[in-house]
């Protein structure tokens, strides 16, 4: 039998550390609005129940580590109000 919703809290590898920058502040969003003036910008809502969001978001971290790319994470479960404010 396949566990494809494995919920395992994986920590992230050193050369991961300093790719996820976590949001949970609205003041946050002027900043990241300025930043996307001059590259792209990746805000992941990442919902920590939900098994199709813990797979999308693996393949997400892969391919920010390919392209060396930081990005804003947020956990809506723990900041619901910024999600729906977002």
């Amino acid at each position: 039998m396949l566990n494809i919703f494995n919920r395992k809290n994986k920590k992230p590898k050193d050369d991961e550390q300093g790719l996820r920058i976590d949001f949970f502040q609205e003041e946050q969003w002027q900043g990241l609005l300025d930043e996307s003036m001059n590259e792209s910008v990746f805000l992941f809502k990442h919902s920590i129940r939900c098994g199709v969001s813990s797979m999308v978001l693996s393949r997400f971290e892969r391919q920010m580590r390919e392209r060396n790319k930081n990005y804003y994470f947020l956990n809506i479960l723990a900041n619901r109000d910024l999600s729906n404010w977002i």
